[in-house]
């Protein structure tokens, strides 16, 4: 019994599974005759796969060998153009190993300690912890802890980890197991906003990207046939508009003012909320918590625009990304975005009534029982929410009115928008340029 107690064995015991996840684009190699007469197409299926042995052991005996370390190949091949990411976590998101014949006994992880980790000789007693690499220091373990991101297509790339524990006799012996989970999931290739390819944008949202921030916005063709925004923009005050990446004239340059609550209170200057709630659910939008981003028209029309007074007159410029452009309440060639023919040709009458509203007017009214508000507004594809605006340094009506900039004038101190609740709809509603109101941006090849 006593030669059996001093040669006592300590194993640590690390299972590991794979899993399966990802999401892929499709790839396809199209060739066609020479009349167009006979379609030839290949369809590559997306694959996503990732290779891991059963289990990895580490046998400590206290006797001569306290500290251990076992070496583990994650391999992955993909076809996706994009990459993967692979993901290192726990079945239970647990960082103990655990005695399988005693649940209450168990090896923790190592401390954390910065970047600096932990060498053999530093390496905690009764710890465990990995690398990545077959070199270098070790780090506690942390489920859903990131390895690896690629940007392209793998095939067999290996990450190897090396796994390292330590224990002396006052450790009860007995095998100490955890069962590690490695995801590989599929990136998905961003797609700038600016170098749109049109016929990307279809009724199935997709996600794109702002070239001027990186922020990322969903863009759908809606009911209408023109690729909306449906989300709301937030560019953030202070960014510096140039015509490569927004849409603003070629021999000029744009700064949008600096955010701030305060202002919204004069008709011929620019204003610029960003909330820092950047959200596209509905329950984010109360009447004390703005959404997204709020603008005066001045800052929505790229500033400049105080010669803009027609009625109906749109500004030739935006905010909006290069390539798209504010949606407009009427036509320009007509004397009123209200008059008996100019409403009907502003974007935002067109989409109104693909989602409810009446063909008759640019407005409907409660008795008629909208429809835009179940069809278009929070929890749809358009999305248009109930965000609110603000006006002299003040915000109003979150949660409860949605209001959106066009590019139409109404007058010297006013511009037209879509302005919508639960029971109405106007396409072509007209309030004060001051006040900060959400964008939308639309293509601008619809």
């Amino acid at each position: 019994m006593g030669v059996l107690n001093k040669r006592s064995t300590y194993i640590l015991y690390i299972a590991t599974f794979l899993m399966v996840a990802g999401v892929l684009a499709v790839g396809a190699n199209t060739a066609y005759a020479a009349e167009n007469d006979l379609h030839y197409s290949v369809t590559i299926t997306p694959v996503l796969n990732v290779t891991v042995p059963n289990a990895i052991s580490i046998p400590l005996n206290p006797a001569s060998k306290t500290f251990g370390t076992s070496d583990l190949n994650v391999d992955v091949s993909t076809n996706n153009s994009a990459g993967y990411k692979l993901i290192m976590t726990s079945l239970d998101d647990s960082s103990k190993l655990t005695n399988e014949e005693d649940s209450t006994v168990y090896m923790d992880t190592l401390a954390d300690n910065g970047e600096t980790g932990y060498t053999e000789e530093t390496f905690t007693n009764k710890r465990w912890g990995y690398r990545i690499g077959t070199t270098g220091n070790y780090f506690p373990f942390v489920s859903d802890t990131v390895l690896k991101t690629t940007d392209t297509t793998a095939n067999h790339d290996v990450t190897t980890l090396g796994f390292a524990a330590k224990a002396d006799y006052t450790m009860q012996s007995g095998t100490y197991s955890n069962t590690l989970n490695f995801t590989a999931v599929g990136n998905v290739k961003t797609i700038d906003m600016q170098n749109l390819d049109p016929t990307l944008c279809t009724s199935e949202p997709i996600t794109v990207s702002d070239t001027r921030d990186g922020n990322l916005y969903t863009i759908a063709r809606l009911a209408d046939g023109k690729c909306w925004m449906t989300s709301n923009l937030n560019l953030a005050g202070g960014t510096v508009l140039s015509s490569d990446k927004s849409d603003v004239p070629s021999d000029n340059y744009y700064t949008l003012p600096a955010s701030s609550k305060t202002g919204f209170d004069d008709n011929t200057k620019a204003f610029v909320y960003n909330s820092g709630n950047i959200t596209t659910n509905q329950a984010d939008c109360t009447s004390t918590q703005p959404c997204n981003s709020y603008y005066s028209w001045l800052a929505a029309t790229a500033g400049n625009q105080t010669n803009v007074t027609g009625n109906g007159v749109d500004a030739p410029y935006s905010i909006c990304p290069a390539g798209w452009r504010l949606p407009s309440s009427g036509n320009q060639s007509d004397s009123s975005a209200t008059s008996t023919t100019g409403y009907k040709k502003g974007d935002f009458y067109k989409l109104a009534i693909k989602y409810g509203m009446s063909s008759s007017n640019y407005y409907e009214d409660p008795d008629n029982a909208p429809t835009f508000y179940s069809q278009a507004g929070p929890g749809t594809v358009p999305s248009f929410l109930l965000a609110g605006y603000y006006s002299n340094s003040s915000f109003y009506s979150g949660g409860s009115y949605g209001y959106y900039w066009s590019s139409s004038s109404y007058s010297s101190t006013s511009a037209y928008n879509l302005y919508f609740n639960s029971s109405n709809v106007y396409s072509a509603s007209n309030l004060s340029r001051r006040n900060g109101f959400p964008v939308r941006c639309v293509l601008s090849e619809s």
